[in-house]
């Protein structure tokens, strides 16, 4: 029987059992057979992991993997005898993924034990000057994702220029995009997304240098501008991940959305504690690591979620991501780019859309453009969700919550985070079996309000209606 060690990485099983790939697919990994996912993903996961993300059997799967003639074992590394010849051996063979890992693992160490940059500068550009960046920096967040600070693994910057001839990892990446034939327009909800990663990468970068010198104002201040992430990330999680959903991959919408609501939380609290004096010192590590993890997460989209929207979405898919992409809002970045491509596609659907006729209802007539002018001009944000869970529509000015057009036919779980979709289910659940008509959750000022629909006792759907109050307890505080 062939061997299958469940900690190595799905890319590793596959290099050394090629065949791997259709058993795989047979059992319900189907993303295996395509080469992108199989790049960035495969990385990273090993078939347990992938399990949990699936939300299959490992025993199951274990077996299935048994019928094909696979022993599936747990790899061990507690032979010391064995274990540096062998690490010896792949070191020298620079030829395949795992040996540049170790590689790279290697050179890592050397510049942590003090030697000569130089040194290690130069048997870095020996090895790796026919390798793309992508795959040299994947294996840096391989080495980060199995438990090396990002600290450490931050020392190869210092040689990675060399390789790049002062070129940012970025640039090198547009240009290995451009010989593959992938040329974006600078319109392109990726290409703007990038663009205010780029910013966001420059204002980590001085908040950690202003941490790193204890400079704590400085600190505040880089603290309090990134929380201004927030539309960033809600146009990834709103407008990218649950589409990708769609198409079958689950996993960063269940891992980045929580992982994005963490370190917001955190922004939050950190805002509110380092600006004060007594408390920045005990704060330091956690500012640190708080934007250690948004650099990380900036290499996940751009190395993970990007590559697999863009291997699956098709043109429509992106037009209408782009429409929504206004709406949004921004983040650092003051000049939008316009899309002509999908701004043409956009117009064409616009005037084919129907919009006249007469709507007869039993206390007067409304044409459809009245009905719209007077539902675009109520104070509230009003959501319709029909009996089949899926949003039918919304009010195109939303003035609290911004939502995507696109969110138009999805299941409504799909527009929240994977926290909070077990609520959502809960209160719908309870407006079917008729045991509550009615919701109300009140965030500051603000009151979204849920309210079943029933016609002839029938549910037929959902209502959400959102206001702001402010201005209305204001005026009643003051007099």
């Amino acid at each position: 029987m062939k061997q299958l060690d469940l900690n190595k990485t799905v890319a590793a099983l596959v290099e050394e059992y090629p065949e791997l790939i259709d058993i795989m697919a047979e059992i319900g990994f189907k993303e295996i057979t395509k080469p992108i996912s199989l790049k960035m993903m495969g990385r990273v996961m090993t078939i347990p992991k992938g399990c949990g993300v699936k939300g299959y059997d490992l025993n199951d799967v274990i077996k299935k993997l048994n019928a094909y003639g696979f022993e599936c074992v747990y790899g061990s590394h507690d032979d010391k005898e064995d274990a540096p010849q062998e690490k010896q051996a792949i070191v020298k063979d620079d030829s395949t993924p795992e040996g540049r890992e170790l590689l790279l693992r290697d050179m890592i160490e050397r510049l942590n034990r003090g030697e000569d940059l130089e040194s290690v500068r130069a048997d870095f550009v020996k090895a790796f000057e026919n390798v793309s960046v992508r795959e040299i920096t994947g294996v840096e967040q391989h080495l980060i994702d199995e438990g090396m600070s990002v600290e450490r693994v931050q020392k190869l910057c210092d040689i990675h220029s060399a390789l790049f001839h002062g070129r940012t990892e970025q640039e090198v990446m547009a240009q290995e995009d451009a010989q593959r034939g992938i040329n974006l327009d600078m319109g392109h909800p990726v290409s703007q997304l990038r663009l205010e990663n780029r910013i966001i990468e420059k204002k980590i970068e001085d908040a950690l240098k202003a941490n790193n010198e204890g400079h704590r104002e400085a600190v505040y201040k880089a603290i309090v501008e990134l929380k201004g992430i927030k539309p960033h990330y809600a146009k990834k999680e709103e407008l990218i991940m649950p589409l990708l959903e769609r198409y079958g991959y689950p996993g960063p919408s269940q891992v980045m959305w929580g992982v994005d609501d963490e370190i917001k939380q955190e922004l939050s609290r950190l805002s509110r504690t380092i600006n004060e004096e007594k408390w920045y010192e005990q704060e330091r590590s956690n500012v640190e690591g708080v934007l250690n993890r948004m650099k990380e997460m900036i290499y996940k989209e751009e190395e993970i979620l990007f590559p697999l929207a863009m291997e699956n979405f098709t043109k429509e898919d992106w037009y209408h991501v782009y429409e929504d992409l206004e709406a949004m809002g921004a983040s650092f970045v003051n000049k939008t780019f316009a899309w002509q491509e999908a701004e043409d596609f956009l117009a064409s659907q616009s005037a084919s859309s129907f919009t006249n006729g007469i709507i007869k209802m039993p206390t007067g007539e409304l044409s459809i453009n009245q009905l719209n002018i007077m539902l675009e001009a109520l104070p509230q944000d009003i959501t319709y969700i029909d009996a089949n869970d899926h949003v039918l529509y919304f009010k195109d000015k939303m003035h609290i919550f911004p939502r995507p057009k696109s969110c138009i036919g999805k299941l409504v779980y799909d527009c929240h985070p994977a926290r909070v979709r077990p609520m959502v289910e809960a209160l719908l659940d309870d407006f079917k079996k008729k045991e509550r008509d009615h919701m109300d959750i009140w965030m500051k000022d603000v009151r979204v309000r849920y309210m079943a629909v029933y016609d002839q006792g029938e549910y037929v759907g959902c209502v959400e209606m959102v206001e702001d109050f402010g201005e209305v307890f204001k005026e009643r505080d003051s007099k």
